[in-house]
């Protein structure tokens, strides 16, 4: 069985790497590009951190910051630096920082080792190859996230950005894969497991 779902998550992740990358590649006239995608990922990824925390930058177009004391603030994120095919993050990220939320971005090297605690981050963004509506996650096969999603002190929104064809009907998943709570696209907002 375990073979089976092994199996099942490499074909899943060969065949959604190759969207990413025509999604990066993409120059068809009329079609959105990657970094028009991301940018309205970003939009709706503030928006939804506008509806949860204090202080949030509830647009990357714009520096106003959202106040409202009966949430909790937000001040620490943990991000990723996007690879080939990856949601770009840098305007969310720069937004961030311009409201003073202190944003970290680890090295995720399959033996790299967290630079803050597990109860460090407010929010932590998550790239992935693949995700589904109920929140999980095919990453690239390394296991980094999934040891961090999985860390019982985690108290962290564990947010998943993704471009829409990289939304599949249902993740392959095995006891070490670990889903986020809410998944952005462009067009949708996801909500999978329980928020934290």
């Amino acid at each position: 069985m375990a073979d089976d779902i092994s199996a099942a998550k490499r074909s899943l992740r060969r065949e959604l790497l190759e969207v990413r990358r025509s999604i990066a590649s993409k120059s068809v006239i009329g079609e959105p590009t990657a970094a028009e995608r991301s940018l309205v990922i970003c939009e709706r990824l503030g928006e939804v951190l506008a509806e949860r925390f204090e202080g949030s930058p509830g647009s990357v177009r714009s520096s106003d910051a959202v106040v409202d004391h009966a949430r909790p603030p937000l001040r620490r994120v943990l991000a990723y630096e996007a690879v080939l095919g990856e949601v770009d993050l840098g305007p969310l990220l720069d937004s961030m920082r311009a409201v003073d939320v202190e944003v970290v971005v680890p090295d995720v090297a399959a033996d790299a080792v967290l630079p803050v605690s597990p109860e460090w981050p407010d929010v932590i963004i998550v790239p992935g190859v693949a995700f589904d509506a109920a929140g999980g996650r095919l990453g690239r096969g390394g296991g980094w996230y999934d040891r961090l999603l999985g860390d019982p002190s985690l108290r962290g929104l564990a947010v998943g950005v993704a471009f829409d064809p990289q939304l599949v009907a249902s993740i392959p998943t095995e006891d070490h894969d670990a889903a986020v709570d809410v998944v952005v696209t462009e067009h949708a907002v996801y909500w999978g497991a329980d928020p934290r």
